[in-house]
C-alpha cells in the first residue's frame, strides 16, 4: 500500500522510476507534499533490492522542494517520462553527459542528480510543484 499523506498536493501509485539502465516498473508511489517530493516502493517489492539502490534510482527519495532544480518532460519508447533534477549534499554527478531519455542520468551540473518517473499525469505533478514552490 502506498504511503498516504493528508497534506499531499499530488499522489500517484504503481508508477515507474528509472536512472541509467536500472529501473523499477509499476511498483513506485509518488507524493508531492507542500515542502518535499517523496517516492517509495510498494510492498513486497521493497524487499527485493537494497534500499540504497532504490534511492539511487529515485524510487525511494525524500527531496526538499528547494533542492529540486527542474522537472522536464521526455519521451522514450512511446511513453511519457518526467525527469527530476535535484541538488545533492554529496555532490554526486551524472556519468554520461551525452545521453538523454529515461535510460540516462545526464547531462546535469556538478552537485546535481536526476532520475526519471513515468506518471499518468506528469503535467499535474509539474503544476503542483510550481504552485508549491511559490509558497515555500
Amino acid at each position: 500500500m502506498a504511503a498516504r499523506f493528508p497534506e499531499a498536493l499530488f499522489e500517484e501509485s504503481w508508477r515507474s522510476a528509472r536512472r541509467g539502465i536500472v529501473g523499477f516498473n509499476g511498483c513506485v508511489w509518488v507524493s508531492l507534499l507542500p515542502d518535499r517530493l517523496v517516492t517509495g516502493v510498494h510492498f513486497p517489492f521493497n524487499l527485493l533490492s537494497p534500499r540504497r539502490l532504490y534511492r539511487w534510482v529515485g524510487a525511494a527519495v525524500d527531496i526538499p522542494l528547494r533542492d529540486i532544480v527542474s522537472m522536464e518532460s521526455g519521451r522514450f519508447l512511446l511513453q511519457q517520462w518526467l525527469r527530476i533534477t535535484y541538488r545533492t549534499i554529496t555532490g554526486a554527478t551524472s556519468t554520461d553527459p551525452t545521453s538523454t531519455g529515461p535510460t540516462s542520468t545526464g547531462p546535469t551540473a556538478a552537485g546535481e542528480v536526476s532520475f526519471w518517473l513515468r506518471l499518468r499525469r506528469p503535467d499535474a505533478l509539474r503544476e503542483a510543484f510550481i504552485a508549491a514552490r511559490q509558497r515555500v
